[in-house]
């Protein structure tokens, strides 16, 4: 009884023990695991610092400085429209007729009003040297009245003659004065009534005149080649003096508007005003439009200042309103680089390979470079690189400086390894 009852469970518990010393000390030691570093495989570029002339992406609008209104010479009708809106028209080409017979009587009682104003100088001049003429006849019987008077006078002394003799040859003498001096009166006035008629004459042929270029105008013809724009009457209407026909431009006279930021503006400013020229190509969606950025506008604003654009080529394919995407070509800039834009962080920072690892450089982008095959490339400049650096292409979803790397060969991939 001793024995089951405090020996046994002594014994039970002694050799639990030691099964379970037994088990700790002769299990298998397993080996611990050390991390080891991760190495990426990354493609890298080797960089050159070069003299390359940074783009400016800007957006324009095809605008011209020659757009034509043409207007209705006089009131009118219109008779017929020789074209429509969109249409490409050459020089002289007809545009819109107006019904001449609101024309034509004018320009004849114009005509008649000139007739009738030469028959008046005409006149006038004969007048005049019938007045000429008469003026002597005139002082002539002035004379014999003033002889009469100095007869009168001397047959009064004489007791010869009644003094009511003489009072009448007075009387007649100053009435022939009166005469005399309207005579020469009216002959001193002839070059004035002359002038005046003259003047008459001059303003009715300058009424004439606009009279016949209205007519000449009622058939209305294209001032050069250019493109109708729109067409504001129909076959039927009534127009008055001044009012708008249509809109015509000419399609050599089109230029591009585009805004230059503010921080460009006196970079390109100084370029111009050097007399040296910036070549710029736009994009109306595929094709390329050769630009050469021609002046700045007189008005500036905080978000910059409207740069003007020749257009070299094409223009019988552009419309007015059209939007195009300009790649201007600044001035040269020495001493930088031409990066992927694939090798760019958060916009201004890339990775150069210090031995196996990568380390951050802060760029000064300078604008976009496009190469002969198309491409566009990032220019940038920055005083932690040299030739020959070797930046990473390969875009890491976590990269830091010090971050272990190992250059991928030509086929390689960019996997992390």
């Amino acid at each position: 009884m001793l024995f089951y009852r405090y020996i046994l469970p002594i014994l039970i518990l002694s050799l639990g023990i030691s099964s379970f010393l037994y088990l700790k000390y002769s299990r298998v030691q397993q080996k611990v695991a050390q991390p080891t570093e991760r190495v990426w495989q990354v493609e890298v570029i080797s960089i050159q610092p070069q003299t390359l002339a940074p783009s400016l992406t800007l957006y324009g609008r095809i605008e011209t400085p020659q757009r034509l209104k043409i207007i209705a010479p006089s009131y009118s009708v219109v008779t017929q429209l020789a074209v429509v809106e969109g249409q490409t028209v050459n020089q002289d080409q007809a545009l819109v007729y107006l019904d001449q017979r609101d024309f034509l009587p004018k320009i004849q009682l114009k005509q008649a009003k000139i007739k009738e104003l030469q028959a008046q100088i005409e006149l006038e001049q004969l007048q005049h040297k019938a007045n000429q003429a008469t003026l002597k006849y005139e002082q002539n019987l002035l004379q014999l009245k003033a002889n009469a008077v100095n007869r009168a006078k001397t047959l009064s002394t004489k007791k010869l003659g009644a003094e009511s003799d003489l009072d009448q040859a007075k009387q007649q003498y100053q009435q022939q004065l009166v005469v005399l001096s309207q005579q020469q009166l009216n002959l001193a006035q002839h070059p004035a009534r002359l002038q005046r008629l003259q003047a008459q004459l001059a303003q009715v042929q300058a009424e004439l005149s606009q009279s016949q270029l209205a007519l000449e105008r009622s058939q209305i013809h294209a001032p050069f080649n250019g493109i109708v724009q729109s067409v504001e009457v129909s076959i039927g209407d009534q127009v008055n003096t001044g009012q708008i026909l249509l809109y015509l431009y000419p399609i050599e006279q089109l230029e591009v508007r585009a805004r230059i930021p503010t921080r460009y503006q006196w970079e390109i400013q100084q370029t111009l005003e050097q007399g040296k020229k910036l070549n710029a190509q736009g994009w109306l969606q595929e094709q390329v439009i050769p630009l050469t950025l021609d002046r700045l506008s007189g008005n500036s604003a905080t978000q910059g200042i409207d740069g003007l654009f020749k257009i070299k080529q094409y223009h019988a394919i552009l419309r007015l309103g059209s939007f195009l995407t300009i790649k201007l070509q600044r001035p040269k800039q020495s001493n930088v680089i031409a990066l992927p834009y694939q090798a760019l962080y958060g916009g201004h920072r890339v990775y150069k390979l210090v031995e196996d690892r990568i380390q951050a450089v802060t760029l000064s982008p300078l604008g976009d470079y496009y190469t002969e095959k198309g491409e566009t490339l990032l220019l940038a400049r920055s005083a932690e690189l040299q030739a020959n650096d070797k930046i990473v292409l390969t875009h890491l979803p976590h990269a830091i400086s010090g971050l272990k790397v190992k250059v991928a060969p030509p086929d390689g991939s960019s996997n992390g390894s």
